[in-house]
């Protein structure tokens, strides 16, 4: 609140006795200009206002008059630059009755690039009375408004080899703050974009950068064809990533430079040493390459060159890819419930919902017999599923003939629940020799609960590795915030089984079963733990045999501290383990894990006393033996620089055991790879050798060089030929004498391309596919226009030509003129402003002014409104003559347009002197 009061003294009593009337006029003056003074308030709504994004401002005046009288008074607003009051009080009288009120409204606008404020912005009030005027004002906040774009002067850029290249950045700073832009590239093809370019453009203005190519930088055929990539940044991070299609000027662009394809192969040599039996070497080969897009093709090799052991581990594989699927033929390798090694064929596909199909016929490379193997899962709904397996062997004459069959049905109900049956059956041939799988799982997982249950039992003349197998899973969990509470059981079997009737040999069966609770993801700090109590059943031999049963308790600690590279962990385990009934052997053993990293630094190590196992525990009671083993390990890792040394890791272990057997190693164990930019060679070598005992050793060296193979007769390319020409007949042939439309710009699938003399454009060696054809370039050529339009999609799968006939058309020049007084400067660049052409049925048709102020229609036989953006033009002083212009193409051929946009003539004050 603003409050203003005047007081007179004197001590003159003199003057009262000189001129009483004199007096007595004067105090009454003072007397009703200090009760106007005193009673006038003036307030202003908020003391600072904040400026919108477009400008603009508003405050409020509250003008109270507390006088027995009116008071009439003038307000005059602040000259300012850049400040602009919109509301209509300036300079007028204003008029307050006595004892009220008044509001008045402050609207204005600012110039963000022209307007500094300092302190407040001040308005006058002006008593028609004579009494004292009055400042009031408040702050003005002007927002950062921090707003530009990047663009090349043109991004299709064509030079003729010999001649200089200059290509042109322009950065448009639409802001009210001065910006400093960085412009980087990694296009070695210009000298000058090496490092980093740095250009102040000041607030509302615009600034251009310039890349050189010499002459001699453009001969040759290094710099044909390419793709410049600009990357500009301010200094917030905010960036742009600009585009330019450079080639030299010509009607050939390539999708690849020769009509084969290459296979890139990594080339590999390899050595793999053990013990005394000295080592083999091998000859390594893989690669793969894309085709189409939808194709691929790989190859994989891997010979042994010569050294110990046998070649019928060597692979050798080709495979070829399209779409979803796959064919491989040569080495054929799995491993499920038979092995499967073999040469064959293989066919995969895989589909939709999870679903797939995988069927291989092979040869075994051992027993000479063929092998038959399937697998595939079919999704019968979006819920219901199921999965078979069909294997086979065949034509063996020492392995027997069989044939297995599994088949599952699942349904997943939800995210959060599903379950799944299985049953399956086996047989041998001649004799009937039937085997049988059942077993089912059922899972429910939400956020906080999982509940799971799973069984398979595998009878024991059921062929495969999973017979005379039989397993239970369950489990349940609970999460409480980060804390997992759990509780288990487990049990897995395996039944007695003849594996060779005629020699004798058969599997002892086994027997394992455990459950118990666990808690994980307590924490304390840096710390976490987690502990579990178990009680575990083992025993061999068979149901009359002596089991044994141990509880065992384990807890484990982890300490993190990732900010000084720290990681520590510690795993031990208690058990406690006794023959139930009427043994009195009880046995106590405990093992203690733990590791350490510092940085580069780390160490592992363990050691335990007593039995861990079923025989180890019979053993040690049978011959009085104490089971005791120490294992520590340290190790040290690092990294070298990029071309040198990559990695290495050296651990330096010691173990000693004294269980069943007694043993003592000092094992030392190095990995080392090695990348040689400059020969294109990477070196790999691991080594682990017992100290202590030398020819317990492994060593495996792997030497690795990439080759580019030409796959001569795979595949061969297409060729898609343009020609563009000017239909004087409207025919849409290309008739003897009709003129090419030469030097035109058109895209292929985003690739530039040149037209030459007689509008022909060749995009050679071309994969299979859909291309664009976008001829957006050609809309401004003077009176004609493309028949088919300016955008045409194509399937190529063979060598083909297509015509594109331009059509005779009604065409529009234009230009966008600013013109100002002699003193204006700084003149608003309508570059990029769009103009509209719409129709009387309303079809809109837009371009944009170019560089040089221009623009242009190609357009059917109509009637036009002509229509220039005005949101774009600067609103303070700049306006627009004539918005819409009317256009008769009926009547005419072609017309011209011109827009005038006129900037106001500055104010100019002369102070006359003395």
């Amino acid at each position: 609140m603003l409050s203003l009061s005047y007081r007179v003294f004197t001590n003159d009593l003199w003057f009262y006795k000189v001129c009483p009337k004199v007096l007595f006029t004067l105090l009454a003056w003072c007397v009703s200009f200090i009760a106007d003074a005193q009673e006038l308030e003036v307030n202003f709504d908020v003391p600072e206002v904040k400026m919108d994004q477009n400008g603009f401002g508003f405050n409020r005046i509250f003008i109270k008059n507390s006088s027995q009288k009116k008071i009439d008074f003038r307000i005059k607003s602040p000259k300012i630059s850049g400040f602009q009051l919109i509301s209509s009080f300036d300079n007028a009288t204003v008029s307050v009755a006595p004892g009220s009120e008044k509001i008045l409204p402050v609207r204005f606008s600012i110039s963000p690039s022209t307007f500094r404020p300092e302190g407040r912005v001040m308005f006058l009030f002006i008593p028609d009375n004579g009494a004292v005027q009055i400042n009031a004002g408040f702050k003005i906040s002007v927002p950062e408004i921090r707003s530009w774009m990047a663009e090349f002067e043109s991004e299709n850029i064509s030079f003729v080899q010999g001649n200089e290249l200059d290509i042109g950045l322009r950065i448009y700073n639409r802001g009210n703050v001065v910006e400093l832009f960085r412009i980087s590239s990694e296009s070695r093809q210009f000298p000058s974009l090496e490092g980093v370019i740095e250009l102040l453009v000041p607030a509302k203005s615009d600034s251009t950068v310039y890349f050189h190519l010499a002459p001699g930088q453009t001969r040759g055929n290094k710099y044909n064809r390419g793709e410049l990539k600009v990357d500009v940044a301010d200094e917030r991070g905010a960036n742009m990533t600009l585009i330019a299609n450079i080639q030299k000027t010509g009607s050939e662009i390539f999708q690849h430079h020769t009509k084969w394809y290459s296979l890139p192969l990594e080339l590999g040599f390899q050595y793999v040493g053990a013990g005394r039996r000295g080592g083999s070497y091998y000859f390594n080969a893989v690669g793969s390459t894309p085709i189409t897009k939808d194709e691929s093709l790989s190859v994989t090799v891997r010979n042994q060159l010569f050294g110990t052991g046998n070649n019928k581990n060597n692979i050798y594989n080709l495979g070829y890819q399209y779409k979803n699927w796959s064919v491989m033929a040569g080495s054929i390798i799995k491993f499920s419930d038979f092995l499967v090694n073999g040469t064959g064929i293989q066919i995969s596909n895989l589909g939709m919902n999870q679903q797939y199909h995988k069927v291989s016929l092979s040869k075994s490379k051992h027993a000479g017999h063929w092998q038959l193997d399937y697998e595939g899962r079919l999704a019968v709904s979006d819920k219901l599923f199921a999965e078979t397996r069909l294997f086979s062997n065949m034509g063996g004459k020492d392995v027997s003939n069989n044939v297995l069959l599994n088949h599952s049905i699942g349904y997943q109900a939800n995210e959060k629940w599903s379950i799944q049956g299985k049953l399956g059956v086996s047989k041998n041939f001649p004799e009937f020799d039937l085997g049988y799988l059942y077993g089912y799982n059922f899972r429910f997982n939400s956020d906080k609960y999982l509940l799971e249950s799973e069984m398979s039992n595998y009878s024991a003349n059921y062929i495969g590795i999973n017979g005379g197998h039989l397993s239970h899973r369950h489990r349940i969990q609970a999460h409480w915030s980060d804390i997992l509470f759990g509780a288990f059981y487990n049990q897995m079997a395996r039944y007695q089984q003849n594996l060779d009737s005629l020699n004798g040999i058969s599997q002892q069966s086994v027997m394992f079963s455990e459950f118990g609770f666990r808690i994980q993801g307590l924490e304390w700090g840096r710390y976490r733990f987690s502990s579990s109590l178990v009680r575990e059943r083992q025993q061999f031999g068979g149901s009359e045999s002596q089991p044994v049963v141990s509880d065992v308790w384990t807890g484990t600690v982890a300490y993190s501290n990732e900010s000084r590279a720290i990681r520590m962990g510690m795993d031990q385990r208690l058990f406690y383990s006794f023959f139930p009934g009427g043994f009195e052997q009880k046995v106590f053993s405990y093992s203690n894990q733990f590791n350490s990293t510092f940085r580069n630094f780390g160490f592992n190590g363990s050691f335990s006393f007593g039995p861990r196992f079923y025989n180890e525990m019979v053993y040690g009671l049978e011959q009085g033996i104490e089971q005791k083993r120490y294992r520590l390990a340290p190790h040290y890792q690092w990294q070298g620089k990029k071309g040198k040394v990559v990695y290495n890791s050296t651990h330096l272990e010691f173990f000693h055991e004294e269980s069943n057997f007694d043993r003592t190693m000092l094992l030392f164990r190095n990995s080392m790879k090695m990348n040689l930019e400059r020969l294109k060679l990477s070196f790999s070598l691991s080594v682990s050798v017992d100290l202590l005992e030398v020819e317990n050793r492994f060593v495996n060296l792997k030497l690795n060089r990439p080759l580019l193979l030409k796959s001569y007769g795979i595949s061969k390319y297409h060729q898609l030929k343009l020609i563009l020409f000017k239909d004087e007949n409207g025919n849409g042939v290309k008739d003897i004498g009709e003129e090419g439309v030469r030097d035109g710009f058109v895209l292929i699938n985003d690739r530039l391309g040149l037209t030459d003399n007689n509008g022909e454009l060749t995009y050679r060696n071309v994969e299979k596919g859909a291309f664009e054809i976008d001829l957006k370039h050609l809309n401004s050529l003077q009176g004609w226009r493309s028949a088919k339009g300016y955008r045409m999609d194509l399937f190529l799968s063979q060598n083909e030509t297509v015509y594109v006939p331009f059509e005779k058309s009604r065409f529009i020049i234009g230009k966008v003129n600013v013109v100002s007084d002699e003193t204006s400067s700084g003149l608003f660049n309508p570059y990029g402003l769009r103009v509209k052409a719409t129709s009387k049925s309303g079809e809109v048709r837009q371009t944009v002014v170019d560089k040089d102020g221009e623009f242009g229609f190609n357009l059917t036989k109509g009637e036009y409104i002509i229509s220039l953006e005005v949101a774009a033009i600067p609103a303070e002083g700049y306006s627009l003559e004539k918005m819409n212009i009317a256009v008769d193409l009926v009547r005419n051929e072609k017309a011209m347009v011109d827009f005038v946009i006129r900037k106001a003539e500055r104010e100019i004050r002369i102070r006359k002197l003395n």
